[in-house]
């Protein structure tokens, strides 16, 4: 991939940065796969998203499936610091397993940064037909073009594997997120309906944020720090 960039130092990490994405994809293909199910088994998963001062605002993914594939619908509206807001909306499109689509849009005080990608079909062996399983999800976010080989994990939350990937895609600017994750000393977590959370992790690095799953692998709550040096939590409803 191409990109030129006046500051020399952004463009070589992001060609660093989609490197280890297409490195970390050939390792992280579903490590999660043992304990849980390909998708998640609930339908929806609702969360309130809280602030130091109180709600901020709602956080709702939904998850459709569609013969062997599953669309994912993830939406969210909160407010930021001075009362700024913010909207997003993101549809992703898995096919056994793989992510081969799309489509984000962010709002911001009014003003919306979109997303568009697909998977592009791997070259096909000598004798074999082309695959959309692996080759690369290419795509447009504002002016910049991305490509971004092998496994992909959007910063989407919800995902089992996100806590395993040493590199993630922003629905918000196409850039990838480099982290590393740790298991958190005490996963236990105690929700508001008296169950616990069976597993948790902090990530590191480009994308920083804490994430409980049950244990089925589906997200119970999320932890990740605002604009203000703040955190923002997101408790699942129910």
């Amino acid at each position: 991939m191409r990109k030129r960039n006046s500051a020399g130092a952004v463009g070589r990490r992001r060609l660093l940065g989609l490197a280890a994405a297409g490195l970390a994809g050939s390792l992280a293909a579903g490590p999660a796969r043992a304990l849980c199910g390909l998708y998640p088994p609930q339908s929806a998963l609702e969360f309130r998203i809280e602030g130091a001062a109180g709600p901020r605002g709602w956080h709702r993914i939904a998850f459709l499936r569609e013969g062997g594939g599953l669309l994912v619908l993830s939406e969210q509206e909160r407010l930021g610091p001075q009362g700024r807001r913010l909207r997003q909306r993101v549809q992703e499109t898995w096919e056994d397993g793989w992510l081969v689509g799309l489509a984000a849009d962010t709002w911001r005080d009014g003003a919306r940064r979109s997303l568009r990608a697909e998977r592009l079909a791997a070259l096909p062996e000598r004798g074999e037909a082309a695959s959309a399983h692996g080759g690369s999800l290419a795509g447009q976010a504002g002016r910049l073009r991305f490509n971004v080989a092998g496994y992909v994990i959007p910063t989407t939350f919800w995902h089992r594997d996100t806590p395993y990937a040493e590199a993630l895609l922003s629905v918000v600017d196409g850039l990838v997120k480099l982290v590393r994750s740790s298991p958190l000393a005490a996963a236990d977590l105690r929700l508001d309906d008296g169950r616990l959370a069976r597993r948790g992790w902090e990530l590191r690095g480009e994308w920083p944020c804490r994430l409980w799953y049950d244990e089925s692998c589906g997200l119970v709550q999320a932890a990740q720090p605002d604009e203000a040096g703040g955190t923002l939590l997101f408790r699942r409803q129910g």
